[in-house]
């Protein structure tokens, strides 16, 4: 099991709980920064900054939640360069087509390799 946090608090709270790691959630960042469903509105940048401050104040693992991608390829490199730059120890990526879709919302386009 691993408990997700969107603030550093509760990250603190996972930890003292003695979880053994924490995920960060982007559904529960979107709704502790904006308000609203996880639908890409946060930026890349948003979505890393607060996870490094959850990194930064806690020593057990992060599980980020690393989206798409959040775009193509290339993006994806970024996207766990930066991740494990920021100590993230494990990231999360899904196999939907950008733009994503919320699957608890709405359909979802998920991408398929060819055989």
């Amino acid at each position: 099991m691993a408990p997700g946090a969107a603030k550093v608090i509760t990250a603190r709270l996972i930890e003292e709980a003695a979880f053994p790691v924490v995920y960060t959630t982007g559904s529960g960042l979107s709704n502790k920064m904006l308000g609203v469903a996880d639908v890409g509105l946060i930026s890349f940048k948003e979505v890393l900054d607060q996870v490094k401050y959850i990194c930064d104040a806690v020593e057990i693992l992060i599980i980020a939640d690393g989206d798409t991608g959040l775009g193509d390829a290339v993006n994806v490199v970024r996207t766990v360069t930066e991740s494990k730059k920021a100590s993230v120890s494990t990231i999360q990526l899904e196999d939907q087509l950008t733009p994503k879709s919320v699957a608890i919302l709405m359909g979802s386009k998920l991408f398929l390799r060819k055989r």
